[in-house]
């Protein structure tokens, strides 16, 4: 299992995308199911849990979404 951090190659309809690793997934509906790790791309976290957690706290704070402030945080 990937860490939180590392970037992951997931399923998104008829593509692949890259993601980040927020943490372990928590069994849901079909709204909210995780997407299926087909690869993972980096062996230790490309961003730092400091970094994940500062930018969970922008999302929230600000009421936008996780992706968009990891979008800014990432190289």
């Amino acid at each position: 299992m990937p860490c939180p951090g590392a970037r992951v190659r997931v399923p998104l309809g008829a593509r692949q995308v890259v993601g980040v690793v927020l943490g372990p997934g928590q069994p849901g509906d079909d709204a909210t199911a995780t997407k299926p790790v087909l690869d993972t791309i980096d062996s230790e976290p490309l961003v730092p849990l400091e970094v994940l957690d500062l930018c969970a706290w922008v999302a929230d704070y600000y009421v936008a979404g996780i992706g968009d402030t990891l979008a800014l945080a990432t190289p």
